[in-house]
């Protein structure tokens, strides 16, 4: 069962991710996100982030325990998509319009499915045998894990769920 501290960290999440959403349709929000002083405190924080990535990874233990180390990353992607949704990234919203990353896209389901254990797999078998530096080991597990996940996704999605979506089309 949940405790109260936990249930409280969800409802303040999805209270933020509602606030995120009126903020993007916000003019205002969206004329700051295309400036020069939103696109620099995004990157800044960019570089914070990963910088902050590398010490965790690096250090004993966690420094913020889940909850608290996934609130900033959570809040870089709210400003992620309010400034894809702003025009301010050109450059990765046609990225993200590729056809590359539309069949990713059409993939997800087969994605989700099969990245946890492939990553447990990437890891157990890959990364923790070999002496990689600490702060080379992140980049390597999400390099490595990004590579595996797709390379065996592609083919449960052909074999397996875009033939339930055609079957399911037909029914």
């Amino acid at each position: 069962m949940e405790d109260r501290g936990s249930s409280l960290y969800y409802i303040g999440l999805f209270a933020l991710g509602m606030l995120a959403a009126e903020l993007a349709t916000s003019a205002r929000c969206r004329a700051w996100a295309v400036s020069a002083e939103g696109v620099a405190i995004f990157a800044a924080a960019t570089v914070v982030l990963g910088a902050l990535a590398l010490v965790e990874s690096s250090a004993r233990g966690p420094l913020l325990p889940l909850q608290l180390a996934s609130a900033p990353m959570g809040a870089w992607t709210g400003a992620l998509l309010v400034m894809l949704h702003a025009g301010a990234l050109p450059r990765l919203s046609s990225a993200l319009a590729s056809r590359a990353s539309a069949s990713l896209g059409r993939m997800g389901y087969s994605i989700y499915l099969v990245h946890a254990p492939l990553a447990q797999l990437v890891y157990q078998y890959l990364v923790a045998p070999i002496s990689w530096p600490a702060a080379c080991r992140p980049m390597i597990m999400v390099t490595l894990g990004a590579l595996v996940t797709v390379l065996v996704a592609y083919p449960f999605y052909r074999l397996v769920e875009r033939p339930f979506h055609l079957l399911s089309r037909r029914l």
